[in-house]
Protein backbone atom coordinates (compact mmCIF):
# COMPACT_ATOMS: atom_id res chain seq x y z
CA UNK A 1 0.00 0.00 0.00
CA UNK A 2 0.89 3.66 -0.66
CA UNK A 3 1.54 6.80 1.62
CA UNK A 4 -2.02 8.38 1.70
CA UNK A 5 0.10 11.60 2.14
CA UNK A 6 2.87 10.81 -0.63
CA UNK A 7 -0.02 9.73 -2.87
CA UNK A 8 -2.08 13.41 -2.33
CA UNK A 9 0.93 14.93 -3.69
CA UNK A 10 1.62 13.03 -7.22
CA UNK A 11 0.62 15.39 -9.60
CA UNK A 12 -2.34 14.85 -11.74
CA UNK A 13 -0.62 13.98 -14.94
CA UNK A 14 1.46 11.02 -13.14
CA UNK A 15 -1.76 9.82 -11.31
CA UNK A 16 -2.48 6.44 -12.38
CA UNK A 17 -4.98 5.66 -14.89
CA UNK A 18 -8.00 3.93 -14.82
CA UNK A 19 -6.81 1.08 -17.05
CA UNK A 20 -3.66 0.75 -15.64
CA UNK A 21 -5.68 0.23 -11.89
CA UNK A 22 -6.58 -3.61 -10.87
CA UNK A 23 -9.58 -4.37 -8.20
CA UNK A 24 -7.26 -4.43 -5.44
CA UNK A 25 -5.41 -1.21 -6.06
CA UNK A 26 -9.00 0.50 -6.17
CA UNK A 27 -10.52 -1.35 -3.44
CA UNK A 28 -7.39 -0.64 -1.47
CA UNK A 29 -7.84 3.35 -2.85
CA UNK A 30 -11.30 3.62 -1.09
CA UNK A 31 -10.02 2.23 2.08
CA UNK A 32 -7.38 5.12 1.66
CA UNK A 33 -9.71 7.84 1.30
CA UNK A 34 -12.39 6.57 3.79
CA UNK A 35 -9.26 6.48 6.35
CA UNK A 36 -8.00 9.89 5.07
CA UNK A 37 -11.23 11.06 5.97
CA UNK A 38 -11.48 10.15 9.22
CA UNK A 39 -8.53 11.51 9.95
CA UNK A 40 -10.00 14.60 9.18
CA UNK A 41 -12.43 14.23 11.28
CA UNK A 42 -10.33 13.59 14.18
CA UNK A 43 -11.29 16.35 16.70
CA UNK A 44 -15.26 16.10 15.95
CA UNK A 45 -17.47 15.09 18.59
CA UNK A 46 -20.15 12.51 17.30
CA UNK A 47 -22.85 11.99 20.10
CA UNK A 48 -23.16 8.59 19.88
CA UNK A 49 -22.19 5.25 18.39
CA UNK A 50 -24.99 5.38 15.88
CA UNK A 51 -23.76 8.96 14.51
CA UNK A 52 -20.37 7.31 14.00
CA UNK A 53 -22.19 4.47 12.11
CA UNK A 54 -24.33 6.89 9.62
CA UNK A 55 -20.97 9.12 9.42
CA UNK A 56 -19.03 6.21 8.16
CA UNK A 57 -22.24 5.26 6.05
CA UNK A 58 -21.84 8.54 4.25
CA UNK A 59 -18.32 8.94 3.55
CA UNK A 60 -18.00 5.18 2.23
CA UNK A 61 -20.99 5.85 0.21
CA UNK A 62 -19.61 9.09 -1.39
CA UNK A 63 -16.51 7.38 -1.73
CA UNK A 64 -18.30 4.89 -3.76
CA UNK A 65 -20.23 6.99 -5.53
CA UNK A 66 -16.95 9.15 -6.79
CA UNK A 67 -15.08 5.74 -7.74
CA UNK A 68 -17.78 4.82 -9.78
CA UNK A 69 -17.83 7.87 -12.01
CA UNK A 70 -14.31 7.40 -12.34
CA UNK A 71 -12.23 9.53 -9.78
CA UNK A 72 -8.74 8.12 -8.85
CA UNK A 73 -7.48 10.90 -6.93
CA UNK A 74 -7.34 10.62 -3.23
CA UNK A 75 -7.83 14.15 -1.88
CA UNK A 76 -10.88 14.49 -4.37
CA UNK A 77 -11.93 11.26 -3.25
CA UNK A 78 -11.68 12.15 0.84
CA UNK A 79 -12.72 15.73 0.17
CA UNK A 80 -15.62 15.01 -1.93
CA UNK A 81 -16.41 12.60 0.90
CA UNK A 82 -16.68 14.95 3.66
CA UNK A 83 -18.31 17.03 1.76
CA UNK A 84 -21.30 14.90 1.92
CA UNK A 85 -21.52 15.34 5.57
CA UNK A 86 -24.36 17.70 7.11
CA UNK A 87 -22.63 20.41 8.70
CA UNK A 88 -23.07 20.78 12.61
CA UNK A 89 -22.56 23.82 14.98
CA UNK A 90 -19.83 24.01 17.08
CA UNK A 91 -20.31 22.56 20.36
CA UNK A 92 -18.56 23.00 23.57
CA UNK A 93 -17.05 20.13 25.83
CA UNK A 94 -20.13 20.38 27.92
CA UNK A 95 -22.21 19.98 25.44
CA UNK A 96 -23.39 23.59 25.11
CA UNK A 97 -23.64 25.46 21.62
Amino acid sequence: MTDPVRQLMVPPEAAPTVESLDERDVVALMVQALDASWMALAFAHFADEHEIRVTDEVLAQRILENIAAGERRLSVLSGNALGALEPRAAKRPDGRA
